[in-house]
């Protein structure tokens, strides 16, 4: 049986974590004062999209720069 104390803990990991998480959030909302000392309203999910645009931006780039470095792309001639 888990203890009021170690559900307490399993708790403020949690809440922990998703402080952790908001932070990545880049579509934070300004406000006009400041809440829990922040000047943005922050979310999970805002943090979430954040970094699955991060990723996905890093993924493009790789797929755009490894031809480049396999030689794969042809050099064109000038014709006049």
């Amino acid at each position: 049986m888990i203890s009021k104390l170690s559900k307490i803990k399993i708790k403020k990991i949690g809440n922990n974590f998703f402080e952790f998480l908001k932070d990545f959030d880049q579509f934070g909302k300004p406000v006009g004062l400041t809440i829990n000392g922040d000047g943005e309203f922050k979310t999970v999910i805002g943090s979430i999209a954040s970094i699955a645009l991060a990723i996905y931006m890093i993924r493009i780039l790789i797929i755009s720069i490894t031809p480049v470095f396999h030689r794969e792309i042809e050099g064109s001639s000038l014709q006049v």
